[in-house]
């Protein structure tokens, strides 16, 4: 699944459905972030979880284009 595919959503529902399509370094990549913001930086964990996703996607996107350009 490309990356702008995968953008979008906000609900929990939503973020499951995505989680679920990512592979296991993705995955991982979202589970860190969104520990290390909710209990370093205090975050809700609805906060937490939705920056997480943002930056997971920042890391596919460049993930992607570092394999396009292999």
């Amino acid at each position: 699944m490309r990356v702008a595919e995968m953008r979008e959503g906000g609900s929990k529902t939503d973020l499951m459905v995505w989680l679920q399509a990512l592979d296991a370094d993705a995955r991982e990549f979202f589970e860190e972030r969104a520990a290390i913001l909710e209990y370093e930086a205090k975050l809700p964990r609805h906060e937490a979880e939705h920056k997480a996703r943002r930056l997971t996607e920042d890391f596919l996107q460049r993930r992607e284009d570092d394999h396009d350009t292999d």
